[in-house]
């Protein structure tokens, strides 16, 4: 499934800054471009060049202008301005320029105020509105905070030494999106050479040679505090999942002192913490020289709360004044110490799951083993003790392999167990259902149609009008392979038409031939019809079963003899009983046939032709069938409304659809590149704190001609610090990423890989990679990561599988793209987003424990150089790589992107009984996306009904 997030922003131009330290906001052309240069209001559309405090330059060679807005206006129906007016400017060349001189033909227009002057010691927040207005195809504009020297003219030539960049938004809108927010932060440190210059705006189109484009911007705001307090604590505030021993750190304030500089405070409470002075016992923890302060012993399942006081009693300077009793009081900061166990694998109340199943989880904080509770009763396992039957033992991994029945709602919990600190945390109880069909087959073993052939016999050995081929098109298959049946019943052969029919020995098959012994009570046949089939009387659909007594049984097909014209898929159910009724010994199955026309002895008349496809063949016990007289309302799998379904019911109560709040990822990347360094030939990993050892050369033995930095801003979340991204040139490059970083990740089945990228050209070869665990050099080992199919459909690939899956997503050859894979257990998500909107395919399947990720292996990013054409290399530019080892939700994507805002997403819940498509006794029934007396209505009057099939 592919979904588009459509954004619903939500503004919010206050800035919330301490009252204590705040300075004064700076005052530009009150904040909405109300009045033109002379003072008078501006209440028409007119041209204008110059506003009331503000300078315009440019290098467009127009001579720059502006336009203004009221409300409604030309370029979009609806288009209002957030506050009054708004300005709007052109970043379009005034003559042809040559692509491949990038530098030469970059311009750009500022909007400068000359009132508004860069100052030391200051903490420096830049917000504005803005909206992008052109095609899908135009080039983006960037804002910048920036200095001037106000002098002399500029233009290309000057452009360099004439403006120096404080900090940079990347903004990939496109087209006409909506108002965005943008803001971002600079301190201006001792020194700085930029400091009593102007402050300004810039918007810049480094591709001049596309087609124009405008951008409009209203109520700017530059907000300063003096830079004194501590900021930017880790964990993060509101982070989860912090250990019970963890070091709080800071960014510090400017002027705390060398000794004891940075009181710390933490406790459980808000108003405590808020509260506290260095004579509060147990919540004052002490000073301490440096930005970092180690803690332990925290209490698990606890929220704290915690502050940094930034101290320079001996301070007497005036920017900023002296604070009180020489402190600088912090904000109040939070983190969770979780302590339970999370993610269950198989996920909760999932269904179908296979026998042999392991059952994993997520470890909780600071655990060191586990207590694991098994079985099929839900107290049992609620209420059980390490003296109960349910306990399975004590372990130190996150990992059990219980024994499992077929078609069996299981209950299991894990206590997580800190032996050294002697605590233990009871655990969720989880359940799931075990799946119990055996696959009689479901080609998907087979490499090709040679392969099939040992397998299945067509026309060239039982002289039939069938032939048959493996199928790969992802259109025509459920998942994997299916299997192409063209049939011919047209010629006569002797004295008959002998129809078509192919055949597989049982012993060629892993299902055995005991169909029954196991619970098999039903045979299930998926297939796909053509339209333009014949479905005539002499060309009906039919599977025959052997024993090895030589009994025979054949089921002719019971459907819609016009459902092989369809082009959609159809489960074929025959009970196992109708081929006993016929002598065919269940237990001892020798051979399966399916055709199409006349069983064995053939057919007095001519049929027709066609293709089928046909996939996963199996048989499965008594089973709940939902187009069977499914009992409605049967929310847990169980085929009786019951009191489990309205304990299941009630949890949903009143649930509906939500919005879903964008934010950034709650915690840190455990790997994080961010490719800023601009020059040289070293890639430095999270800005160098984990040491040298991660860092990675560029230089020999990889491919770079040199160093392919670009200072094409990208639009990474680091757009506030310099911004560079590495080019590659689609022939050599490549990056090889030492062992240290991703032997974080070897053994995880939660996993997020993210990065910014920018093609440039369409990928013209199949799998060009962006990451993968490995060279392939060793076709026997396994790879992992994600690039392109071909012509620049994203895939990817986890333990060497998923090659083929198709997310149906393409990023845009020539705009920079958010491109991300979230892989859990159970499932994968790829994410391809613009900055303004995130598109996203799930693929639902299983996803093992990564295996490759480890020492001893290469890790490329945009490579296999070893992997010769037509595989092909990336040819691009990639910025802000960055892998968490957990499993990215939607709204952290979107946080991920630099997007704000909400959507909406509709419920999904089993217990919204009220809707169309799932009310049988009232197919018109509308759907109301909410749990409440309608459904329990129909729950109610389908209570105790049960119904199983066969």
């Amino acid at each position: 499934m592919i979904g588009r997030v459509y954004l619903f922003i939500c503004f919010a131009l206050v800035v919330c800054l301490n009252s204590a330290a705040q300075g004064e906001a700076i005052d530009v052309n009150n904040f909405s471009f109300e009045y033109d240069v002379n003072g008078v209001q501006i209440t028409e559309n007119t041209y204008i060049g110059n506003l009331k405090g503000w300078t315009l330059r440019d290098t467009t060679g127009w001579g720059g202008g502006w336009w203004y807005v009221n409300d409604e206006w030309e370029h979009g129906e609806g288009f209002v301005a957030p506050d009054g007016n708004a300005a709007i400017f052109n970043v379009t060349s005034g003559d042809p320029c040559d692509p491949e001189e990038e530098g030469e033909c970059q311009i750009y227009q500022v909007l400068e105020d000359a009132d508004a002057i860069v100052a030391a010691n200051r903490r420096y927040t830049l917000t504005f509105n803005a909206i992008r207005l052109g095609t899908v195809d135009t080039p983006i504009a960037y804002g910048v905070l920036f200095y001037s020297t106000g002098e002399g003219e500029v233009n290309e030539v000057t452009v360099a030494a004439e403006y120096r960049v404080l900090t940079a938004l990347p903004w990939t809108s496109v087209g006409y999106t909506g108002w965005e927010e943008l803001k971002c932060t600079y301190i201006s440190l001792p020194g700085d050479g930029g400091i009593g210059w102007p402050l300004g705006v810039k918007l810049s189109n480094p591709y001049p040679w596309l087609p124009g484009y405008q951008t409009v911007m209203d109520n700017v705001h530059v907000d300063w505090v003096w830079a004194s307090d501590a900021w930017e604590p880790n964990p993060a505030d509101g982070e989860r999942d912090v250990p019970r021993s963890v070091t709080l750190g800071w960014r510090p304030g400017l002027w705390p002192d060398d000794v004891n500089g940075h009181e710390v405070y933490l406790g459980t409470s808000w108003a405590e913490v808020n509260d506290a002075t260095t004579s509060t016992s147990g919540v004052y923890q002490g000073a301490s020289d440096v930005n970092h302060y180690g803690v332990s012993g925290l209490e698990l399942g606890r929220t704290y709360y915690w502050r940094v006081d930034e101290v320079n009693e001996a301070y007497g300077g005036t920017n900023p004044p002296p604070p009180p009793d020489g402190r600088w009081k912090g904000e109040i900061w939070s983190f969770q110490v979780t302590g339970y166990a999370t993610n269950p694998n198989p996920a909760n109340g999932a269904k179908g799951v296979p026998l042999g199943s392991a059952l994993s989880w997520s470890p909780g904080t600071d655990s060191n083993s586990h207590d694991v509770y098994f079985g099929d009763s839900e107290s049992g396992v609620t209420d059980a003790n390490t003296s109960s039957s349910e306990y399975k033992g004590r372990q130190d991994v996150n990992e059990y392999v219980p024994a499992l029945q077929m078609s069996t709602m299981y209950y299991w919990r894990i206590d997580e167990i800190n032996e050294t600190a002697g605590t233990l945390l009871k655990g969720d109880i989880w359940r799931f259902t075990t799946g119990s069909f055996v696959v009689v087959d479901d080609f998907d073993s087979y490499v090709d149609t040679d392969e099939l052939w040992d397998v299945w016999d067509d026309y060239w050995v039982n002289a039939t009008g069938s032939e048959i081929f493996i199928e790969k098109d992802e259109d025509l298959v459920r998942e994997g392979n299916s299997l192409r049946y063209d049939y011919y019943n047209v010629d006569k052969v002797g004295k008959e038409y002998p129809g078509s029919r192919i055949d597989a020995n049982i012993a060629d098959l892993e299902i055995g031939r005991d169909w029954v012994g196991a619970g098999g009570k039903a045979l299930v046949l998926y297939f796909y019809g053509q339209p333009g089939n014949s479905a005539t009387a002499n060309d009906k659909m039919w599977v025959q079963l052997d024993d090895t007594s030589s009994n025979t049984g054949v089921v002719m097909y019971d459907g819609d003899a016009t459902d092989v014209t369809e082009a959609e898929w159809h489960e074929w159910n025959i009970e196992l009983a109708t081929f006993d009724a016929c002598g065919v010994v269940l237990w001892s199955v020798d051979k399966v046939h399916v055709g199409f026309g006349g069983p064995e002895g053939g057919q007095a008349s001519a049929g027709g032709s066609g293709t089928v496809y046909f996939d996963d063949m199996e048989v499965w016990p008594t089973r709940c069938r939902p187009e069977l007289a499914y009992p409605y309302g049967d929310l847990t799998g169980d085929c009786i409304i019951s009191g489990l379904d309205l304990e299941a019911f009630t949890g949903d109560w009143l649930m509906s659809g939500e919005w879903v709040s964008a934010g950034p990822p709650a915690s840190e990347p455990e790997v994080w590149y961010r490719f800023d360094e601009g020059a040289g030939s070293t890639v430095i990993e999270n800005d160098g704190l984990w040491g040298s050892e991660y860092n990675i050369a560029i230089s020999s033995p990889n491919s770079f001609d040199e160093p392919g930095w670009t200072s094409d801003t990208a639009p990474a979340l680091d757009a506030c610090e310099p911004n560079y991204a590495l080019n590659f040139d689609g022939i050599n490059d490549e990056l090889e990423m030492p062992n240290s970083p991703t032997n974080k990740f070897a053994g995880t089945q939660n996993m997020t890989i993210a990065m910014w990228i920018k093609p440039s050209v369409a990928m013209e070869y199949e799998w060009p990679s962006l990451i993968e665990s490995r060279r392939r050099v060793d076709e026997t080992s396994e790879a992992s990561g994600f690039g392109f199919a071909n012509w620049g459909e994203l895939i990817y690939w986890w333990n060497d599988i998923y090659w083929d899956w198709p997310s149906g997503l393409w990023p845009g050859v020539g705009v920079w793209s958010l491109v991300a894979v979230a892989v859990e257990p159970t499932q994968a998500t790829m994410y391809l987003s613009d900055g303004v909107d995130v598109e996203y395919a799930t693929h639902t399947a299983t996803h093992g424990p990564l295996t490759d990720w480890d020492t001893g292996w290469t890790n490329l990013i945009a490579g296999n150089t070893v992997y010769p054409d037509p595989h092909g290399n990336f040819n691009g530019k990639i910025d802000d790589l960055r892998m968490y080892n957990k499993t990215l939700t939607l709204g952290e994507i979107m946080g991920l992107c630099g997007i704000g805002g909400m959507v909406y997403l509709p419920l999904e819940s089993d217990a919204d009984l009220v809707v169309g498509d799932k009310n049988p006794s009232d197919p018109c029934a509308p759907i109301d996306d909410q749990v409440d007396f309608r459904d329990y209505d129909v729950l109610a009057d389908n209570w105790l009904k049960q119904y199983v099939w066969p």
